[in-house]
C-alpha cells in the first residue's frame, strides 16, 4: 500500500507532467492580446519588459496558431 508521502510525490510528479505545454496546447489556451494605440504609447514608454512580452506572444500565436 502507497503511503501518503509517495501518494503525494507522485500526484506532484504527475502534475508537473501534464503541465508541459505544446504548440498545440498553446492555441488551444492562449489568444492575441489587443491593445489601444493609447496602451501601447504607454507600455513602450513604461515597461519595455512587458511590451517584448506581448510582442512575442502575439508573433508566436500568429506564426503557430495562424492568428490575424
Amino acid at each position: 500500500m502507497l503511503k501518503f508521502r509517495d501518494l503525494l510525490l507522485m500526484s506532484l510528479l504527475i502534475v508537473f507532467v501534464t503541465a508541459c505545454e505544446t504548440a498545440g496546447d498553446f492555441c488551444l489556451s492562449a489568444s492575441y492580446i489587443p491593445i489601444k494605440d493609447s496602451t501601447i504609447d504607454y507600455i513602450v514608454k513604461n515597461d519595455t519588459d512587458l511590451t517584448r512580452s506581448i510582442l512575442s506572444h502575439n508573433a508566436y500565436g500568429q506564426e503557430v496558431c495562424g492568428w490575424p
